[in-house]
Parts: structure tokens; C-alpha cells; sequence
């Protein structure tokens, strides 16, 4: 047995267990409401704190969040922006080769799991909320979603209008992501799938299908070319990526 006082009053002489069952020692493990309730919260899903919204308006918000970031650098956040659209549709395996290709790290979950992160060369912390990658069961569908995607329909064939008629030569750089970079010249008109070709020509013919080439956060289509929808300029660096256990030096 053992003498109890516990705030400030003398409970006498109890055995330990009787200590227990009244809660004098096991109260300093007891979490208190606030406590519990903070715990609860960190368990919860992200959606569950976030407003029912619009898909209309996710996107406004999505777009808000892109445009209004000051720290770090501007050309790893449209890379990160691209990644994170990889995302959403299910690609994963380009949303990684955009944020290996730039360097970062892997994207990682915060504690919470309401925000994704990583780090750029330089040790800058790159933090996103979870609602660029996925999309929030509590979504309500579907206003002003056909009016945005007609507009972005719209910009893309400006952009295309452009460049019709012009077939200049451009210089540019591709960094590869096993250390290598490759001088290139080609015209405007060329395709994204003839540069890949040529990207494996000078790789001992690797398979061109697994190549990914990502111009200012963008990942290109084959069927993109040179000097649309996303023009590549002279002087540009852009990068390609490919699983580098394809690439076999002469001689190996």
C-alpha cells in the first residue's frame, strides 16, 4: 500500500491498484477533450475539412493557388503544377519523371496528410495542399467546367495559328537524366516523336517510346512540335528522362 495525496488532498493509504482504479496515477495518460479531439482531427481525411465547392471553382482555386506562389523558384512550380495534373489522371510514372527531371525529390505526404512536399537542389521546400492531386469526395458537380475547358481548347489553337508557316531552325539543349546533355538543332515543324528518335539515336538506339520530354514543366506529346503548342526556343534547356537501365554504353 502506499499514501496518496493528489491535489492536495490526502487519500490515506491505498493499495496500487485501488490508485489505479480511481484514476490518480493513470490520469497523467488520459488525454483531455481538446487533446482527443486534435487527434481525431489529424485522422481524418483532408476532405472532411474542406468546403463543398463547384468542380468550376476547385479549378479557380487550383489556379489561384499556382499563380500567387513568391518562394522558390518559378520554373520548379510550373513543373510541379504539370506533375501534379500527371497526377490527378492517373499517371504517375510522368509525374515523377517531371519532378526527377527537375531535380526535386520525391513528392512526400506531410503529417497530416493534407499536403504533399519537396525539395528542390538547393534544399527549398516546395509544399502543395493535397487539393492540386486529387479531388475531394464532397465535390459538387459540374458548373462552369465546360465553359474553361472551351477556352482552353480556344488558347491552345492561337498558339497553333502562330506558329503555322514558320519552320525556322532552333538550337537548344536536352538534359538527360543520367548526367548527359544533347546539342540539338531542328526545325519548328518537327515533331516531339522525331526528336525522341533522335534522342535515341545518339543513346545506342534505346527504345524512343520510353523517352519523356518535359519543356518548361510541361510534358510533351508526341504529336507536339517543336514550335507548338509549347514552343521550345533557341537557347532553351529542356529535359528527357527515360528508366536509365535501358541505356547501355558502347561496349557494355
Amino acid at each position: 500500500s502506499v499514501v496518496i495525496i493528489h491535489h492536495g488532498k490526502n487519500f490515506g493509504q491505498l493499495t496500487l491498484a485501488a490508485a489505479v482504479m480511481m484514476g490518480i496515477f493513470c490520469s497523467c495518460t488520459r488525454r483531455s477533450p481538446r487533446s482527443r479531439s486534435r487527434s481525431v482531427e489529424m485522422d481524418e481525411e483532408w476532405d472532411d475539412h474542406f468546403p463543398a465547392m463547384t468542380r468550376f471553382e476547385l479549378r479557380k482555386k487550383r489556379d489561384e493557388f499556382w499563380e500567387t506562389r513568391s518562394s522558390g523558384t518559378k520554373e520548379i512550380w510550373m513543373g510541379l503544377r504539370n506533375a501534379a495534373e500527371c497526377r490527378r489522371d492517373g499517371d504517375h510514372d510522368s509525374c515523377n519523371a517531371i519532378i526527377e527531371a527537375m531535380g526535386c525529390t520525391p513528392l512526400k505526404p506531410n503529417s497530416s496528410g493534407k499536403a504533399y512536399c519537396c525539395y528542390d537542389e538547393r534544399g527549398r521546400k516546395y509544399t502543395m495542399p493535397t487539393y492540386l492531386f486529387e479531388e475531394p469526395k464532397n465535390l459538387v458537380e459540374n458548373a462552369g467546367l465546360s465553359n474553361r475547358k472551351s477556352n482552353d481548347v480556344v488558347e491552345e489553337q492561337q498558339n497553333d495559328d502562330e506558329v503555322v508557316g514558320q519552320n525556322e531552325e532552333i538550337e537548344f539543349k536536352v538534359r538527360l537524366n543520367i548526367g548527359m546533355d544533347l546539342q540539338i538543332k531542328m526545325k519548328q515543324q518537327n515533331t516531339i516523336v522525331e526528336l525522341k528518335q533522335y534522342i535515341s539515336s545518339q543513346l545506342n538506339d534505346l527504345d524512343a517510346s520510353k523517352i519523356k520530354v518535359i519543356a518548361r514543366g510541361k510534358l510533351l506529346g508526341d504529336e507536339y512540335r517543336i514550335g507548338s503548342p509549347f514552343p521550345i526556343k533557341n537557347g532553351d534547356v529542356i529535359h528527357a528522362t527515360f528508366p536509365s537501365s535501358l541505356y547501355r554504353k558502347e561496349g557494355q
